[in-house]
């Protein structure tokens, strides 16, 4: 029988693999969502000999959804035309099934590879989890952040008097240092991505509470009261007139600035339209435009002047994505994204550094750090040079690197600096082979840049250190 020593050890023990458990998750959707920031440019940089084109003509957009009507018998449930934007200056056709992308005369081209940037993107949402237990997880997560970051803020008396003070070297001491600057430096950034972040998973929850205690259990009647309902209509099959559509969105709309156009339910008597457009100076995502398919409009949802809460998660959506144009703005969002990724990760680094016998727990905690994006990179590689599916590479790469760090005892994370180092250069030497150079577009370009200047900066951080005082290098501290 366990005395009552015994049974506060284990205890201690389990709370301290929780909270590790709930660092480690957190660090996982930060890391993701900043690589995220540039999510237009890495499909311009997956797929770089796609035509690009700043706008889609009315005439084009026709001749697509005509092409794709006579080479396909069955009618799909929605029919999407993505239109080309400042970040992803392409058009794409999707059938929910398929996706195509299209040149400036609407003739299909190579299908859309949704790759790495997919996976990393269900990592980000829903921890790659089914339904919408990821999304209510993820959120629950952003409450948590949301609470580390005020109890932070009241903890440390002397966080904004110390707020330029910041100690060179790679010690315990800078470490802190960094943390606690980069923690008030981006606190702004950082409460409105926990909070918005932790508004989708709230949201979320409580629509699955209020659809059987509120809604009957209609999913449709909640969605019909946050949304808006679809207009209900019962007309004579008539073929799509895309060309007056786009005419007559110009006439309703003349400042906005069309994102997608969407045939619902097409070749039925309830078929209709949406066009989804962008309206300047409002922060909602967008407001959406509806017209018969011969090309008479039938009103709007009412986002940019419906009900506060529909305005409100509209808004919310756009604010936490940073879907703004402006390449100003992506960098912030990118700079901002990556100091609250190393807030999360320096703060429970110093935390183990204090705890007794954790260091097979440091050495997990090394390998998850460097683990992930190492493994995203495996994944990059399989999907964009083997044709391998990359949550397959994934996962096995993140395995395979706990695997290993839990029976290291020496710097695994430095070790993993190194391999993942490697892995970028190989990349990229991979990707200059299979697309014949990186001057394809602007896009491609600058993310392989950046990923070769991480590639030096992982290979100048995880340096051998030498004393000053002899010629043979001295072993590091572990620097996360």
């Amino acid at each position: 029988m366990m005395n009552l020593s015994t049974v506060q050890k284990k205890l201690a023990l389990s709370h301290t693999r929780v909270g590790v458990m709930m660092a480690a998750l957190l660090y996982l959707i930060c890391l993701t969502g900043t690589l995220l920031v540039p999510a237009e440019e890495w499909k311009r940089w997956q797929q770089p000999e796609v035509s690009e084109y700043s706008h889609l003509p009315p005439e084009s957009l026709q001749q697509a959804i005509n092409d794709y009507q006579s080479s396909n018998d069955a009618s799909p449930e929605s029919l999407w035309v993505v239109f080309p934007t400042t970040g992803l200056p392409r058009t794409h056709l999707s059938d929910e099934e398929s996706e195509w992308w299209l040149d400036q005369q609407g003739i299909r081209q190579q299908p859309v590879n949704e790759g790495v940037i997919h996976t990393l993107s269900e990592l980000h949402t829903h921890l790659l989890m089914p339904g919408q237990v990821g999304v209510i997880i993820v959120g629950i997560l952003g409450v948590l952040l949301t609470s580390l970051i005020l109890s932070g803020l009241i903890s440390h008396r002397r966080l904004f008097k110390d707020a330029f003070r910041l100690r060179r070297g790679s010690g315990p001491q800078s470490q802190i240092d960094l943390h606690n600057r980069l923690s008030v430096w981006g606190v702004p950034f950082h409460l409105m991505m926990s909070v918005t972040g932790a508004f989708f998973g709230v949201v979320t929850l409580l629509m699955a509470l209020a659809i059987p205690l509120i809604y009957g259990g209609s999913q449709q009647a909640l969605i019909d009261q946050v949304y808006g309902s679809d207009p209900v209509l019962d007309a004579d099959v008539t073929p799509i007139d895309a060309t007056k559509i786009m005419h007559t969105m110009t006439e309703v709309a003349p400042d906005a600035s069309p994102l997608y156009l969407v045939w619902q339910q097409p070749g039925t008597r309830q078929q209709f339209v949406e066009v989804a457009a962008t309206l300047p100076g409002r922060l909602i995502y967008s407001e959406i435009y509806r017209f018969t398919v011969s090309g008479s409009y039938l009103g709007k949802q009412g986002m940019s002047d419906g009900p506060w809460g529909r305005q409100l998660i509209y808004s919310v959506y756009r604010l936490h994505f940073g879907l703004f144009d402006g390449l100003g703005v992506k960098l912030a969002y990118l700079v901002l994204g990556l100091s609250l990724t190393v807030v999360c990760v320096s703060g429970i680094s110093i935390w183990l550094r204090k705890q007794p016998r954790s260091i097979k727990l440091q050495s997990l905690w090394a390998g998850w750090v460097w683990g992930v994006p190492l493994s995203l990179v495996f994944a990059a590689l399989g999907d964009h040079l083997l044709s391998i599916p990359p949550l397959g590479c994934l996962l096995l790469g993140l395995g395979l690197c706990l695997l290993w760090s839990s029976v290291q005892t020496r710097h695994p994370g430095i070790k993993l600096q190194r391999l993942l180092a490697l892995s970028l250069i190989v990349l990229l030497l991979g990707y200059a082979l299979t697309h014949q150079g990186w001057t394809h577009n602007g896009a491609a370009v600058w993310l392989n840049l950046g990923l070769l200047g991480a590639a030096l900066w992982l290979l100048i951080r995880s340096r051998p250190q030498y004393s000053p005082t002899s010629e043979q290098p001295q072993p590091q501290l572990e620097r996360l």
